[in-house]
């Protein structure tokens, strides 16, 4: 018969229990190593990013110039940035800018993607040409388009001129009705590549046996792209509609080479104004201030993109594929073809010479079987 017995765990038992085993030196540390680990990373992203944050809000406190002792004024920077036209005519700027370069890069890199997502020769060439202009920087970018556009010897006048329609000739970058639309063409140019490769990402993504099923029901090739290539390419779009956005609330350097903001100011975004108040006419606090409102813009805006788009995988959904077996006795007939594959629509099947023994639907107490669905 056992016995309880006092005496202390044996060493093997001591071993295999950790409740029982003795404290081991260094394991304290051991939990938090991972922090020795990320400590340089997290002292550089602190000392480049959050840091140059921290003093540019405590700057826009200050009425500094650069030359004289800078003066603690409070929020008067943010009063005169509120009252300021000049500034809000920017960020209207950005607007449209924003609204411009999202829905063209959207449109042109599917578009795009469509076309070099097919089989045809020389695929490999073309989808590296459409994103050669992404990796060349945004300054050398806008000295080459700065030629391009040029009245008296740009590439566009010339060939103008060359076909006899020197009448179309103009000052691309020099006339505010055309600046503008210079600028979006040349952003254009550069980014609609980089959209691509997202959307091909997508495309190749999709099952081909979605494709087939939807041919075999007798879809067309508009259908199947309104009914299953654009809502499986959601999440592929909303990446596409945060990087686009962000990327044209923050433009400069392409803005700044090529107009400089002007003429007159019709090509002056925010950044370019943050710029020209630091720099130009030397008021750090107030350019300061100007900068801590444009992340408070970007910042409101990313989150409510998140928020509201789905860039997340989330629960897989479903495609809308229901197999419905009809019954008769004990054979099952398929039900009759239905129109174009969408939610909640009834796939065929066809399960010819297939007999099972009758059951009871668990649901009706009927001879049958119920729906299944069949999720992607």
């Amino acid at each position: 018969m056992p016995t309880l017995s006092s005496r202390t765990p044996s060493g093997d038992a001591q071993a295999t229990n950790p409740r029982l085993s003795p404290a081991r030196p260094g394991l304290g540390f051991r939990r938090f190593e991972f922090l020795v680990w990320l400590a340089p990373a997290l002292l550089l992203v602190g000392a480049l990013t959050y840091l140059p944050i921290l003093t540019e809000f405590v700057l826009s406190l200050f009425a500094a110039d650069g030359f004289s002792m800078p003066r603690f004024i409070g929020f008067a920077n943010y009063t005169q940035a509120a009252g300021q036209p000049d500034f809000w005519a920017a960020l209207l700027n950005n607007i449209w800018y924003a609204i411009s370069t999202v829905s063209g890069k959207l449109v042109l890199g599917l578009i795009a993607a469509l076309l070099l997502n097919g089989p045809f020769r020389g695929r490999a060439a073309f989808r590296a040409l459409f994103f050669l202009p992404v990796i060349l920087s945004f300054v050398a970018i806008g000295l080459l388009w700065t030629l391009i556009f040029n009245y008296n010897y740009g590439l566009i006048n010339f060939l103008l001129q060359a076909v006899g329609l020197a009448d179309l000739k103009r000052d691309w970058l020099g006339a505010p009705e055309t600046a503008f639309p210079a600028v979006i063409f040349v952003d254009l140019w550069k980014w609609t590549g980089f959209h691509v490769v997202i959307y091909l990402a997508g495309l190749q993504s999709i099952p081909a046996d979605l494709y087939e099923a939807a041919a075999l029901d007798g879809a067309s090739r508009w259908q199947m792209f309104w009914r299953i290539t654009l809502p499986l390419l959601k999440p592929f779009t909303a990446v596409n509609v945060v990087i686009a956005s962000l990327g044209a609330f923050s433009v400069f350097d392409l803005i700044y080479v090529m107009t400089q903001g002007g003429p007159f100011k019709s090509t002056n975004v925010a950044m370019v104004e943050v710029y020209l108040q630091a720099f130009q006419f030397n008021q750090f606090g107030y350019a300061a201030a100007l900068s801590v409102i444009v992340l408070l813009l970007i910042t409101g805006l990313s989150l409510g993109l998140l928020r509201i788009l789905p860039l997340g995988a989330g629960r897989t959904r479903s495609i809308g594929l229901h197999v419905v077996l009809q019954s008769k006795g004990t054979e099952l007939r398929p039900l009759p073809a239905p129109r174009l594959l969408r939610a909640g629509d009834s796939l065929p099947v066809c399960l010819d010479d297939l007999r099972l023994p009758e059951k009871r639907n668990r649901f009706s107490g009927q001879p049958g079987f119920s729906a299944h669905h069949l999720r992607s």
